[in-house]
């Protein structure tokens, strides 16, 4: 129970940190997500992308779905971080289980991905369709039922798995090899090595996914894979979904690990105002046992310093030999399996 506790805790702080990462994330590059999802369903490149969004409307036309997006982006960057980080603490809290490969967290992100399909289904019809978006998404109800909300969720729990293990594998791989100089660039450095790897492996289930998801009329993988042939989705938007989730992958392990250290410095803070507080209200005699532990010789800074610091080892847990070479392929092979579509992040 002690380990379950702990586990749920380290969850919850990273859970936290991930979804006010991910918060601030969409409001400062939502319009790069715009401009992905209609290369996504429009097939243009990135300069004519960018130049017929802003004649539909200007800069407000590349922030349609924002509120959508808003609710979905946190709240399942905060399903993925509190998986990752809860699970690890469970697993490393175990010998037998200490260095076995951390792929158990994502499974549980299936369900709750499928929820929110509704949310995801409003903000890129919006994204591609623009303000005529929700009515041409209304019109797509009335023909084939509410269930094309949900259009999507098989590839959508594929797709946590094609884009999500590649970017953990990455980030837990690189956080063990690199050392610790900078730290904040680092960190941007892993988020975008991170988001590259994710965004090659899985961009074909992406443009199908899109494709199925904003077509005027219900269509199944098949249709949209004949209309997009294999090299549209091979590359269609792939540089600017790397550059795109490459500073979003950046921005967000930045701001992650700047939220998880002020949680856990919090607690850290909390907990000693606590013993003062037991001090201050003991008689003589606790007074006089506390004063006397303050008189003995203190903790050598190295450990101080690893039991203040954040739990840097939830994402370090990744053997050498579990490297990218094994995941990747996987990922590819499923990439081409035309059943399956991606869920976008944002």
């Amino acid at each position: 129970m002690e380990t379950l506790r702990k586990a749920g805790k380290r969850a919850l702080g990273g859970g936290v940190a991930g979804a006010a990462a991910m918060f601030c994330q969409v409001g400062a590059l939502m319009w790069m997500r715009t401009t992905v999802n209609f290369q996504y369903a429009k097939g243009m490149g990135t300069l004519e992308a960018l130049r017929h969004l802003y004649k539909e409307g200007g800069i407000p036309r590349f922030y349609r779905g924002v509120g959508p997006a808003l609710i979905q982006g946190p709240l399942s960057r905060f399903g993925d971080t509190a998986s990752n980080a809860g699970m690890i603490a469970l697993l490393d809290s175990r010998a037998e289980a200490r260095n076995t490969p951390h792929t158990l967290p994502l499974s549980s992100l299936h369900p709750f991905r499928i929820f929110l399909m509704p949310i995801d289904a409003c903000k890129t019809i919006l994204q591609v369709e623009g303000a005529d978006g929700l009515s041409k998404l209304r019109a797509k109800i009335q023909k084939g039922g509410v269930g094309v909300l949900w259009h999507g969720s098989i590839g959508a729990m594929t797709a946590t798995f094609v884009g999500h293990y590649p970017w953990f594998y990455t980030y837990n791989f690189l956080n063990a090899q690199i050392p610790q100089v900078d730290r904040h660039a680092r960190n941007a450095l892993l988020g975008f090595c991170s988001s590259a790897v994710s965004d090659t492996c899985s961009n074909s289930i992406r443009v199908i996914k899109t494709t199925t998801q904003t077509s005027q009329v219900p269509i199944g993988y098949g249709q949209a894979l004949q209309q997009d042939g294999i090299s549209g989705l091979l590359f269609r938007g792939l540089v600017t979904k790397i550059i795109s989730n490459g500073c979003q992958g950046l921005m967000f392990s930045v701001l992650w690990r700047l939220g998880q250290d002020a949680i856990e410095a919090r607690g850290v803070r909390r907990g000693r105002g606590h013993e003062r507080t037991r001090e201050d209200t003991g008689g003589p005699e606790t007074r006089r046992a506390t004063s006397g532990s303050r008189r003995r010789p203190s903790s050598p800074p190295s450990e101080r310093s690893r039991s203040l610091s954040p739990p840097h080892s939830l994402l370090r847990s990744l053997p050498p030999s579990l490297s990218l070479s094994l995941s990747l392929p996987l990922s590819l092979s499923l990439s081409l399996s035309i059943s399956d579509s991606l869920l976008s992040h944002a």
